[in-house]
């Protein structure tokens, strides 16, 4: 097994955006500030000049031909059942892996989000950090958790009431939660990793459970999960705030 992490590897970038988004009809070709949004990560991935080849996995043949515009492979469209609000985001990057043929042995990968806030410079950290733990650990994007946000503070509502979910934790914590360690959530807008870490949710909980997570700090100005057109508003309004 060691072997394969002597090997010289080539970079690909993956980028999965389906058609049915509900919250923004047609979220990933809408233009946002004057251009598609897919255009924005695929510039700054380009521009990273790290990857080898960056291609497209979509259901929609018009998210295809803007991706093919753009300088995106696209060789073949994901299948609908692949592309549901319920499907499992893990076998659309198995589906995908196992059609290109990817392996650990040649490749890394990048999963990487359609998120138009994600720079160059923000490709290159993730990837430096990735090498620098000699390629033994997925490498992600991650924020800093507020402090009323802490896992022990989180309830769950029975009825009119809500009740602690985390008990123990929550008794033993202290008043003043900055006596307490930082805690951290991965967003994921960036995934470095190899193939067969990222084909299945349990081999990617597997291999953080075993080594954890590198990462690099994703700014809270960055941050926008584009879930509806409240987000897509405010996104629009602080972009530019990031130059």
């Amino acid at each position: 097994m060691w072997s394969c992490y002597l090997t010289e590897r080539i970079n690909i970038g993956l980028i999965f955006c389906r058609g049915g988004s509900k919250g923004i009809p047609g979220k990933n070709i809408k233009n946002f500030h004057g251009r598609p949004l897919l255009e924005w990560i695929v510039e700054a991935a380009k521009n990273s000049k790290l990857f080898d080849s960056i291609y497209l996995s979509t259901d929609d043949p018009n998210i295809a031909a803007l991706g093919r515009e753009i300088g995106l492979e696209v060789p073949f469209l994901r299948p609908a059942s692949l592309a549901t609000d319920t499907s499992d985001q893990f076998k659309s990057h198995d589906h995908i892996i196992k059609k290109l043929k990817l392996n650990d042995f040649e490749h890394r990968i990048c999963v990487i989000n359609n998120n138009p806030f994600i720079g160059q410079q923000m490709f290159k950290a993730s990837f430096r950090e990735f090498m620098a733990n000699d390629e033994t650990r997925i490498v992600v994007d991650a924020i800093r958790i507020n402090s009323d946000e802490l896992y022990y503070r989180q309830m769950v509502r029975n009825n009119s009431i809500l009740e602690i979910k985390f008990t123990d934790d929550y008794m033993s914590s202290n008043i003043n939660r900055q006596a307490d360690k930082d805690h951290y959530a991965p967003i994921n807008n960036i995934r470095w990793g190899l193939p067969s870490w990222m084909q299945s949710y349990t081999a990617y909980k597997k291999k953080v459970s075993e080594v954890g997570h590198g990462f690099i700090i994703l700014p809270k100005i960055r941050n926008f999960d584009l879930d509806d057109m409240y987000d897509w508003t405010i996104a629009e309004k602080v972009f530019f705030l990031n130059d």
